[in-house]
């Protein structure tokens, strides 16, 4: 008699021990991850009780193709508080069906992205000794661009977004033309609109 409640004891401690390790690992898995903001535009938070005035223009989109199907957006804007000062840049989103991921870039730091556009689109053909390669530029918030060799050493290029949860959307030559235009763009419209 004892050893069956001994036993029913010990089967009841484990249960409830896988009970609780169950439990707390439900409550772990609804957290995510968050890291400080890398950029102005991503630092900045209305504060509560006061005006805050959001200036933007969208630049351009891809939409999604047959074997890629993530849109790529990006937008120029600047973000004015009473108290929170102005932050002005770009704002890089790619969306697919499930997640949408964004990188910010503040306006300081789009001359250096022009030159690394350019630095990518200057790669025609593999620059190591090696079959594969690739050759990345990348923000403070985390927008990576790519160039790299597909099949037949063709060169592809790629924009991946997003600091925690990332997406990637792949592009050819043209495309990245387009975004390095749209980049140029914003830093126009940037240059040439006064902090009001």
């Amino acid at each position: 008699m004892i050893r069956r409640y001994h036993a029913t004891g010990l089967i009841t401690a484990v249960f409830l021990v896988l009970a609780r390790g169950l439990s707390a690992q439900a409550v772990d898995t609804t957290q995510r991850a968050t890291l400080p903001p890398a950029t102005k535009l991503e630092a900045f938070q209305p504060v509560a009780g006061q005006v805050t005035t959001l200036g933007y223009d969208q630049l351009g989109l891809i939409t999604p193709g047959m074997t890629v199907p993530a849109t790529l957006s990006v937008d120029v804007r600047q973000l004015q508080g009473a108290s929170s000062g102005v932050v002005r840049g770009v704002v890089i989103e790619i969306k697919t069906s499930v997640h949408t991921a964004r990188s910010f870039v503040d306006e300081d730091e789009l001359p250096e992205l022009i030159k690394g556009i350019d630095a990518l689109l200057s790669v025609k053909s593999n620059p190591t000794n090696f079959t594969n390669f690739e050759v990345k530029y990348r923000t403070k918030g985390d927008l990576v661009l790519a160039a790299f060799n597909a099949s037949g050493d063709r060169i592809r290029f790629a924009v991946t977004a997003g600091r925690i949860l990332t997406e990637t959307r792949s592009i050819d030559e043209s495309e990245m033309h387009k975004f390095r235009d749209w980049m140029d763009t914003a830093q126009k419209k940037l240059t040439s609109t006064q902090v009001k």
